[in-house]
């Protein structure tokens, strides 16, 4: 078991392994924050902010002005559904969470397991358009830029975008608006144009190319029928009951008149699976069986074979661009901290408490990073407890 898992995540253990030596070979050349972050001073990056700055100042203000509605607005977005999440697990006792780490080899809600080639190209990508436009938008407001670099908080990986503290903190509550907001708002941008790349161009060639053959699923819950029966993830099905299943919404309609307690034989393209259903712990009436995450599985049609595998990867990437960069965009505007979202907060509160805003962001914080660890920790320990 402990072989199959490190030869399953060999390629993650081989990276990070080689992250620590050259931290370690070059560990003179890094600056500590806070005793646990990590940063790589460079200056790579900081001309081509310069000219793009110079040469699009005034439309650059611009779009750093329309990310600051966006920016509170995500703030409360993000708040709302850090709170909703940790109430539906403590009153509701599911077992489901829309936060996770972005970390290769985890379960993302609604994505499945982080393939080690996505994440990192996906946080490349992510990274690069977060901090470029932080330095840009500062840039546009003359704002000095006094390194750029890769920053390492435990096995978190990400860039940071180092502006003239003094220069920023003499600009207007406006201009310091539009620089926070400026990296969460360029990758909610970014989400949204892949989101049309694929809409418009690689689903209709996805779909042209492929016929349906069942559906899948990114989790298998510990404890249930779909797990004890052996069902895993990624496993396609293609029938229940002798009832032909084609797509989700075949899957969605036969479970719904599913009862607790009830026999079904599932039947993949080489395996029968037989198991009982269990009670659905949201509706008593209801059969469940334990699989999260429903996935439409399509084949590729004869010939296409080759175009498939290209259009398939490329899907997939845009899938992880699509989700990730939104996650990680919202998620830094949460009123937590030194993210976008706090030191956004954090110079509203000045502008309307004066000195006593530096007690009422530091209590905000702390409460956001304590639901916040909640959110991520208490999923862990209810399959540990099985509560």
């Amino acid at each position: 078991m402990l072989e199959e898992l490190l030869l399953k995540n060999s390629h993650i253990i081989i990276f990070y392994t080689l992250i620590i030596i050259l931290i370690i070979i070059f560990r003179k050349r890094f600056t500590v924050e806070s005793k646990l972050i990590l940063l790589l001073k460079t200056k790579l990056g900081i001309r081509i902010m310069e000219k793009l700055s110079k040469r699009y100042r005034a439309l650059l203000k611009i779009i750093g002005y329309s990310g600051i509605g966006v920016g509170f607005i995500g703030m409360l977005f993000i708040t709302a559904v850090l709170i909703q999440n940790l109430y539906n697990m403590i009153i509701k006792k599911t077992s489901q969470t829309t936060v996770s780490l972005v970390l290769p080899g985890t379960v993302i809600p609604g994505l499945g397991r982080i393939d080690f080639s996505f994440w990192i190209i996906t946080i490349f990508i992510v990274a690069l358009v977060h901090e470029m436009s932080h330095g840009i938008i500062a840039k546009a407001h003359k704002i000095p830029i006094k390194s750029s670099g890769i920053v390492f908080f435990g096995p978190i990986i990400g860039a940071f975008v180092e502006p003239d503290e003094k220069k920023l903190s003499k600009q207007s509550d406006v201009v310091k608006y539009s620089v926070f907001a400026a990296g969460p708002f360029s990758n909610i941008i970014l989400s949204l144009i892949v989101l049309m790349l694929t809409a418009t161009l690689v689903t209709p060639i996805y779909n042209n190319i492929t016929e349906e053959a069942g559906v899948s699923f990114t989790k298998i819950q510990q404890g249930y029928p779909a797990e004890k029966a052996g069902l895993k993830t990624n496993t396609i099905i293609n029938e229940i009951n002798n009832v032909t299943i084609k797509n989700p919404n075949d899957f969605l309609m036969f479970m719904v008149c599913v009862k607790p307690n009830q026999t079904l034989t599932i039947k993949s393209q080489n395996k029968t699976f037989h198991l009982v259903t269990t009670t659905n712990p949201e509706d008593k009436n209801r059969g469940y069986i334990g699989v999260v995450g429903l996935k439409a599985e399509r084949i590729p049609k004869k010939g296409f074979e080759t175009l498939f595998e290209i259009i398939n990867w490329l899907r997939k990437l845009f899938n992880f661009i699509i989700v990730l960069s939104a996650g990680i965009g919202i998620f830094n505007l949460l009123p937590l901290g030194i993210v976008d979202g706090g030191r956004m907060l954090k110079t509203a509160l000045e502008s309307i408490y004066g000195r006593k805003a530096l007690k009422i962001w530091k209590n905000i914080s702390l409460t956001i990073l304590i639901i916040l660890i909640l959110n991520l920790t208490l999923p862990i320990l209810k399959n540990i407890l099985r509560i």
